[in-house]
């Protein structure tokens, strides 16, 4: 069974990724993970022990609020959320911890939302441009706007240099779900 790492940032745009992968599964067997990268900043007026007690705190309410999101959109999609898997993992850098979970465990496939890059986030990157660029994971990149409907087609992108491998790969993710595969 192939195996989806769903990013989300508990925004509207991300959870076009979670109804996505949602969709996906139920055209093929995938199994789904919800994943959320945070980072809590420590106050400095804060002890040591002040900032333990509170970072437990805190660690539990964001894997609440994770579990509360994913089954949300399953409730929305009106499928059962007895299955739902979500994993969440404190770091600074949340493409560079996206990444590192996905490669130790093995994913297939990095779902993402994604809303287009205004100005300042071209010069600088936005996470899902730094997932593409830097991921030899196969990243799934789902516009804000995408709706609940079977997945008919794949537009793949491609700087033509591994295009023999990278092609395999999505042709066996286009495959079991029947969806043409575009190359731009």
């Amino acid at each position: 069974m192939k195996k989806i790492l769903i990013s989300t940032d508990f925004s509207a745009n991300s959870k076009a990724a979670l109804r996505f992968a949602i969709q996906l599964s139920q055209q093929h067997d995938f199994e789904l993970t919800f994943f959320h990268s945070y980072y809590i900043h420590k106050p400095k007026t804060y002890t040591q022990a002040e900032f333990a007690e509170y970072e437990k705190v805190e660690t539990v309410n964001i894997q609440k609020q994770l579990e509360r999101f994913a089954k949300s959109a399953y409730k929305k999609a009106g499928i059962d959320p007895s299955k739902v898997k979500c994993v969440i993992k404190e770091s600074i850098s949340t493409y560079s911890n996206i990444l590192s979970y996905a490669n130790e465990n093995k994913f297939d496939f990095i779902c993402v939302g994604t809303h287009g890059a205004g100005n300042l986030e071209k010069i600088l990157g936005t996470n899902t441009s730094n997932l593409i660029t830097h991921s030899s994971i196969p990243i799934i990149a789902v516009p804000k706007g995408y709706r609940s409907h079977p997945v008919a087609s794949v537009l793949y992108a491609s700087d033509l240099k591994n295009v023999d491998e990278e092609l395999g790969k999505v042709v066996a993710f286009a495959k079991p779900i029947s969806a043409k595969v575009e190359i731009l």
